[in-house]
Formats: C-alpha cells, sequence, structure tokens
C-alpha cells in the first residue's frame, strides 16, 4: 500500500494519504498574515510603486487591473521546509511571512497548529528533527551569501550556530543511533575582491558530532559532482543526490544556438516595442492595442524558473521533454539518488531525483518535481502521486 507522504509545491503544504486525493494545509497564521498584508496593500500600497503618481499623491489611471495583475499567483506567505515531528502524525514546518519567518509544528490528527517561534532576520531553510529527543536544526542563510548550521532544544527558541566560515552549510540530518551528530553538505564560496560572493565550490558531505568539540569530518566529495542531501541509514548506508557540478552561469553556446538568436533578433526587438506601448495604452485608456496582448493576464502565474540548490531550472523546457503520457521531470537523469555503503561501494538507486526522504524502517520516497514515487522492492519506482513543482517529499510516520 502507498505511504502517506508530505511535500512541498509553490509554498503549499500538501499530504497525501492513501486512496484519497491531496489536501493542503492550511496556516491559520498564515491565513492572518496574508489577511493584514493585503488590508495594508489596498489601503496605500499603491504610493510606494507608482513613480511620479505616487510623489503627487495619486493613484495612476487604470492603476487597478495592474496592481491586480502583479498580485495574483503571488504567494506572500509560503512554507520554505518540511520534515516529520518528534511525534506520530506530527509535521513541522518553517513559514516564510515575508518580513519574518518562523517554526511550527502541524498535528495532522487533530488539524491543529502551533506556533513555536518566528522573529525578524531569521532566514531558515533544511528544518530537521531528531526521532527520539526532539532536537531541531536549520541551515540559516546570511547576507553574504553564505549559510551555516544551527540547533535547537527547546523548540526553536534558542538557536546554538554550530558551524561558521564562508561556506554554505545545508540539509543537515541526524544520524540514527545518535544524540548529537548530524550529516550535511557543505560548499565552499569563492569571492570577488570586493567580498562579493562569485560562485560557491562542488557540495561534499560532512559529519559534525555536536559532543566531540565541534569537528567537522569529510565523508564524501567530488570535484566533478555536487553531492546533496546526505540521509544515514541505520545499518550505516549514506544516502545522496548526486549531480554534475556546475558553476552558476556556467553554459556552452553552440553556434547553431547563437545563429538563431541573431535570426530572432529583429522580431524580438519589435515584440518589445509592441508591448512597450501596449502597456502605455493600457495605463492610460484602460484598454489593451489588441486581444492577445490583453489575454493570459488572468488566473495565477506560475514562475517559470525554479532554484534548486544555486542551479537555475527552466520548468516549461524541463516539462516540454517529456513523453505526453509520462509526467515530466524537472531535473535530468544526471541528478542520481545513490547509496554508499560502509565499504564505499555506490548503488544508484534512481534517476532524475530532485528530493528523497528514508524512513525509519529504510523505504525510500523521491520526487522528479512533477511527480512522486516510492522505491519498491524489486528497486523500480512506483509512483504515488503528481503535481506541479513539487520542491520536497517526506514521510508521514
Amino acid at each position: 500500500m502507498s505511504p502517506t507522504v508530505a511535500y512541498l509545491s509553490q509554498g503549499r503544504l500538501l499530504v497525501k494519504e492513501p486512496d484519497k486525493a491531496a489536501r493542503e494545509i492550511e496556516s491559520p497564521f498564515a491565513k492572518e498574515t496574508e489577511q493584514r498584508q493585503a488590508k495594508a496593500r489596498s489601503i496605500d500600497g499603491w504610493k510606494g510603486r507608482s513613480g511620479v503618481w505616487g510623489q503627487m499623491g495619486m493613484a495612476p489611471p487604470e492603476w487597478s487591473q495592474w496592481e491586480q495583475a502583479g498580485t495574483e499567483g503571488a504567494r506572500r506567505v509560503a512554507v520554505r521546509s518540511i520534515c516529520r515531528g518528534p511525534q506520530s502524525g506530527d509535521l513541522m514546518y518553517v513559514l516564510d511571512l515575508e518580513s519574518v519567518s518562523g517554526v511550527f509544528k502541524y498535528d495532522l490528527r487533530q488539524s491543529l497548529e502551533r506556533r513555536l517561534m518566528h522573529r525578524n532576520d531569521f532566514i531558515a531553510r533544511d528544518l530537521i528533527c531528531h526521532r527520539d529527543k526532539g532536537t531541531l536544526a536549520v541551515s540559516l542563510a546570511r547576507s553574504d551569501g553564505s549559510a551555516n548550521l544551527a540547533f535547537s532544544e527547546d523548540e526553536g527558541r534558542h538557536w546554538n550556530h554550530v558551524t561558521g566560515g564562508d561556506s554554505v552549510d545545508q540539509a543537515p540530518a541526524w544520524v540514527p543511533g545518535s544524540e548529537r551528530k548530524i550529516v550535511f553538505q557543505s560548499a565552499g564560496v569563492g569571492r570577488t575582491t570586493q567580498g562579493l560572493r562569485l560562485a560557491i565550490g562542488p557540495y561534499a558531505i560532512e559529519s559534525l558530532d555536536l559532543d566531540g568539540g565541534g569537528n567537522v569530518q569529510t565523508l564524501v566529495e567530488d570535484k566533478g559532482h555536487d553531492l546533496l542531501l546526505p540521509r544515514m541509514s541505520k545499518v550505516g548506508d549514506l544516502l545522496f543526490v548526486r549531480r554534475p557540478y556546475k558553476q552558476a552561469g556556467q553554459q556552452t553556446l553552440s553556434f547553431a544556438q547563437f545563429l538563431w538568436d541573431v535570426l530572432l533578433l529583429p522580431f524580438r526587438i519589435v515584440l518589445t516595442l509592441l508591448h512597450i506601448i501596449n502597456f502605455f495604452s493600457v495605463m492610460f485608456s484602460g484598454q489593451p492595442l489588441a486581444t492577445a496582448f490583453g489575454a493570459g493576464r488572468r488566473g495565477p502565474q506560475q514562475s517559470q524558473f525554479l532554484m534548486l540548490w544555486g542551479h537555475m531550472v527552466d520548468t516549461k523546457v524541463a516539462l516540454s521533454k517529456a513523453p505526453k503520457d509520462q509526467p515530466g521531470a524537472l531535473v535530468p537523469k544526471d541528478w542520481q539518488l545513490v547509496r554508499r555503503d560502509a565499504s564505499g561501494c555506490e548503488t544508484v538507486l534512481a534517476e532524475n531525483v530532485l528530493a528523497y526522504d528514508l524512513a525509519a524502517g529504510g523505504d525510500i520516497v523521491f520526487t522528479n518535481g512533477s511527480a512522486i514515487f516510492t522505491l519498491g522492492k524489486d528497486g523500480r519506482p512506483e509512483k504515488v502521486c503528481d503535481d506541479g513543482l513539487i520542491e520536497a517529499v517526506v514521510f508521514v510516520e
């Protein structure tokens, strides 16, 4: 029978139970926050975004439809990370509330949300909870582009930083059988002479024993690959996602692509000019130049790009490559789920893996970005459900 799983899709938290449709878990705290933000925007939100009209204390002509077009489909409050809670049926998650973020616990049995903490400048990702002790660990992003790990033993009221330096430390996971040991992914940061982040190196897998003096040990590294989302099994196997390492912005341009861009340049210039003229037409008269320019603005606008561990993925291009009768993968085949045993022998368990989770009993669930699968005993993936832009998945135990 299919397991019960929770997953993130475009900032929403959903739960899929066997033989039932996926249902969204709505946060009461998030609802209240969105209502307050909407009220504030309706009163004077246009003043800060209307240029010379705002300076004169006036709303621009036909501004309301542009205000609506800009907010449709935009989730100002979003769930950024999920994990299992310390009790059966509990989920924990990080809510991004624009100016503040917080950690919340949700009891699926009673449909009850509990706010553990929230504060300013708390940019937390990759939340994980110890199964037995309830100790929390997160990755905290910094304004300079680095990220370090922190843990809390009192449900997030106080956080102790356990890693430092100019690195990006993410995706912590508790090691089974140990109360204070974690594995995580880490990459060094390359900067310009002015201190601006230029690039990050390949992700390696590190371990840290919080009772061992805070010493970090490298478990696996590969200069040609990023090693992501490490998880340790009860028998000592290390699981992770392996993908080819590419620096941000690194792209090979073929002569055919260059020639195609040159041929399309006049058409793109004309189209840009038409859109500029259409903008002013709608601004002052409320009418588009043509029906085609006005079409497509109704309804939520889905983002075309998704940032995955420093890689920008064009979701439309990725999904267009899939067969018509199969869910498209947002990541290519060389994003592989790998198991590495104690002797160093590696086995590829699945391909097109964006994220995955490992249950206490050893079961594996993973997603390719548009569908969720379990890994059967024969090693073949079995589909649980599909959705749009799935970013993370966890077992609900």
